[in-house]
């Protein structure tokens, strides 16, 4: 299952409309949020815990991380932990 949505995330004293997808592959969801053109997958990890995880390292310099902080806390917030 796949869906695509707009996730309204709070940075910087805006709020933000991130384009997300998400994917649903057995048990475990997986969101895949479009960040300044990069894809950072944020998934739960062995704890139950939310992680983001960039797909190309080279690129790490150009996404900021407070919005990926962000964005993370905006999934628990909206979807829980």
């Amino acid at each position: 299952m796949e869906e695509a949505f707009k996730l309204p995330v709070e940075f910087n004293g805006q709020v933000q409309a991130i384009d997300v997808t998400l994917r649903v592959t057995g048990y475990s969801p997986r969101f895949i949020a479009s960040v300044n053109g990069e894809e950072v997958i944020i998934e739960k990890d062995e704890e139950g815990n939310y992680r983001a995880i960039q797909l190309d390292p080279h690129t790490s310099g150009q996404l900021d991380t407070d919005l990926v902080v962000a964005i993370v806390t905006s999934i628990q917030q909206v979807f829980g932990t």
